[in-house]
């Protein structure tokens, strides 16, 4: 009996033994697997930001008189009205193309110059407004007050001066809007909701749009994650 209860305290013992030893021996292989995922795989990359500059479309850009008459950008796009009472607003389209369709663009500005070229069109009009807008197939008579994807993203107060003024918006959301829906431009609408004024007189703003130097011209800086 008693070898019998020793027999048994011996196999318990020994299967103690076993787990224990296979224990250890699994212990191995994790650490060892474990071992090689971090040294193969190495940490997973810390995302950098990345600026890049995006140019405009000159045939999306530009100054539509509200009779319906486009003009693209050839040294300014011009908003408000002329001296025979007739509104217009200007159109700035981005270029997509050149921002990587994988890439996680986390900011997006629009930089423009402009000033007050005849009159000052802000007492009599108020903020210029701009909006997102959709005129990828081309700007036409409608898109004056249609083709609107969000109205009133950003409003532009008076200037304080009739020197060129620099003025930033941020447009990620809407750049993001219009990459996810597969466009290849974002553009956006300037325009004054008053004019005209009825008075027969110019009240123009100017936004600088040289062709020949990109310098001269709106543009976006891209903020993106690779």
């Amino acid at each position: 009996m008693s070898n019998n209860c020793c027999a048994v305290a011996r196999g318990a013992e020994g299967r103690s033994r076993a787990r224990t030893q296979a224990r250890y021996r699994w212990r191995g292989l994790l650490a060892v697997s474990f071992g090689a995922f971090w040294v193969v795989g190495g940490c997973p990359p810390v995302p950098q930001d990345e600026t890049t500059t995006v140019d405009v479309v000159f045939d999306r850009s530009g100054t539509l008189i509200r009779d319906g008459a486009f003009f693209p950008m050839n040294g300014s796009i011009e908003v408000g009205d002329n001296n025979g009472d007739q509104a217009f607003c200007g159109f700035v389209s981005l270029n997509l193309n050149s921002v990587p369709s994988t890439a996680n663009v986390t900011r997006v500005v629009l930089n423009l110059r402009a000033r007050i070229a005849f009159n000052d069109p802000f007492p009599a009009f108020g903020p210029m407004t701009v909006d997102h807008v959709n005129v990828v197939s081309g700007i036409t008579a409608p898109d004056y007050v249609g083709a609107t994807l969000s109205a009133s993203i950003a409003t532009v107060p008076a200037f304080p001066t009739t020197a060129p003024q620099d003025v930033a918006i941020d447009v990620t959301d809407e750049v993001n809007v219009d990459r996810a829906a597969g466009r290849p431009i974002s553009s956006f609408r300037f325009r004054f909701d008053a004019a005209p004024s009825r008075d027969l007189i110019r009240n123009i703003v100017d936004i600088e749009a040289s062709t020949d130097d990109p310098a001269g011209r709106p543009s976006a800086t891209v903020t993106i994650q690779r």
